[in-house]
């Protein structure tokens, strides 16, 4: 989450590159979101499973990345 830079119909920025790093992370029947989005949606109904710390290619350091219970 956060800004992005719009082109048209198209969008663009290191916002947008964040969630494609994590969104590549996911198995097959899961969905992953990064650990400052769940904390910004947890309190309103979203059920999540584990949580864990992983390497962003093209960002620094470790970033927390939760799965989204949805089965």
């Amino acid at each position: 989450c956060g800004e992005t830079l719009r082109d048209e119909d198209k969008f663009f920025g290191k916002t947008v590159i964040q969630a494609f790093r994590v969104a590549d992370l996911a198995r097959p029947d899961e969905i992953l979101v990064s650990g400052e989005l769940r904390g910004l949606i947890e309190d309103r109904g979203f059920r999540f499973g584990d949580e864990r710390r992983v390497t962003l290619k093209g960002f620094s350091g470790q970033h927390r990345i939760a799965t989204v219970a949805w089965l």
